[in-house]
C-alpha cells in the first residue's frame, strides 16, 4: 500500500506538471473537496513561457500549511513548510525517475504509463475532458504495484478544473474561485530565511540513513534474504505440522516450538 501511494504521488506531480505544461493563462484559484471542506489555495503563472506553480495545503490533522513550488526554469519541485522554515528541494528528473530514483533503491524493474481520455463534463461551466492516468510497476520481488490520477482538463486554456487522489472512489477535488491574473514573482521563491535541504543522488534513504545509495542497496538485499530464510524456515515448520506420520501430540509440540521461535524474533 505505500509502494503505490508513493506510485500515485509520483504520478500525481509529473501527470499535474504535464497536464499545466499547455496553460495560456496565470491565475489563482481554490480547491475543495466534494464536502465543501478546503483542499488547498493555487496560484499559476505562465508568463513568458515559464511554468511556476504554488500550492497551500493544509493537513487534515496538525492544520500545519505545506507549500509546494514548481519552476519549469529550474525542472524543480521545492516543499515548503513554513512551521520549521524549511525547504526541501525535488529535481523533476529524479520525480520522474521513479521509485529507483526518488527512494534511492533498485526495486522497480520496468514501468508503463498511459493517459486516455474517458469522456467529457461540464466542471464549473467549463467543457472538461476527463482523463485517467495510470502507471503500473514492476518490482524486483516479482509483483506489481499500481498507481492512478484522475483529472479534468479544459483544454483550450490547459487548466485542470477537477481531479482525485487517485481513481475510481475517491471523493473529486475542484477548483472554484477562478481568476485569470498575472501573479507576483515572490510567490514562487523560497523565502530568504529558509533553510534549503536537497534531495542527495541517493534518494530519500541516503538523506535518512546517511550511507551512499550502494550501501543502501547492500542492506536491503541482506535484509531481503534474511526474510527469505525465515519464510522458508516456517514453511517447513508448517509442513512438518501437517505430517501425517506424527501424532496429534507430537504436532501440538512442534506447534509450540514454532510459537516459541516466533515469540523471540
Amino acid at each position: 500500500m505505500k509502494r503505490m501511494l508513493f506510485i500515485t504521488l509520483c504520478l500525481f506531480a509529473v501527470t499535474t506538471v504535464q497536464a499545466q505544461s499547455k496553460l495560456t493563462v496565470s491565475y489563482s484559484g481554490t480547491q475543495y473537496w466534494s464536502n465543501g471542506k478546503l483542499y488547498a489555495k493555487e496560484w499559476v503563472s505562465a508568463a513568458d513561457g515559464n511554468l511556476r506553480l504554488r500550492s497551500e495545503r493544509p493537513d487534515e490533522q496538525t492544520g500545519e500549511t505545506t507549500i509546494t513550488i514548481f519552476r519549469q526554469d529550474s525542472a524543480k519541485f521545492y516543499m515548503l513548510k513554513p512551521a520549521n522554515k524549511t525547504a526541501m528541494v525535488l529535481p523533476m528528473s529524479q520525480i520522474q525517475g521513479g521509485i529507483n530514483s526518488m527512494l534511492g533503491l533498485d526495486i522497480e524493474v520496468s514501468r508503463t504509463s498511459k493517459t486516455e481520455l474517458l469522456g467529457r463534463d461540464i466542471i464549473e461551466g467549463y467543457d472538461c475532458g476527463h482523463y485517467l492516468s495510470t502507471s503500473t510497476s514492476t518490482l524486483t520481488t516479482g509483483t506489481e504495484d499500481s498507481g492512478c490520477y484522475e483529472y479534468w482538463l479544459y483544454e483550450p486554456l490547459g487548466v485542470t478544473m477537477q481531479h482525485k487522489e487517485g481513481c475510481g472512489y475517491m471523493s473529486p477535488i475542484t477548483l472554484k474561485n477562478f481568476q485569470q491574473a498575472p501573479q507576483p514573482d515572490h510567490l514562487f521563491e523560497i523565502p530568504g530565511d529558509y533553510s534549503v535541504i536537497e534531495l542527495p543522488v541517493g534518494g530519500l534513504l541516503e538523506m535518512i540513513t546517511g550511507n551512499s545509495r550502494e550501501q543502501n542497496q547492500r542492506d536491503a538485499e541482506n535484509l531481503k534474504d534474511e526474510y527469505n530464510r525465515q519464510t522458508e524456515d516456517l514453511q517447513k515448520q508448517f509442513e512438518q505440522l501437517n505430517d501425517p506420520n506424527k501424532t496429534d501430540q507430537e504436532k501440538m509440540l512442534d506447534a509450540l516450538k514454532m510459537l516459541e521461535g516466533l515469540n523471540k524474533k
